[in-house]
């Protein structure tokens, strides 16, 4: 490897990969949170359905 590397480029790609990670850090939590109230909600709706049958 060399270590004679430009310090901006080096310096860019950093940027730019930790850019890329809290993107898909983003992702991935928004999609877990998207499960999760899913599951919320339908156990809520299910919870009310049984009530109005009782």
């Amino acid at each position: 490897m060399d270590h004679t590397m430009d310090p901006t480029l080096l310096h860019h790609g950093m940027s730019e990969a930790t850019a890329y990670g809290l993107i898909g850090l983003t992702g991935v939590l928004s999609f877990l949170a998207g499960i999760a109230f899913d599951r919320f909600y339908r156990q809520r709706e299910a919870r009310s359905d049984r009530g109005v049958e009782a």
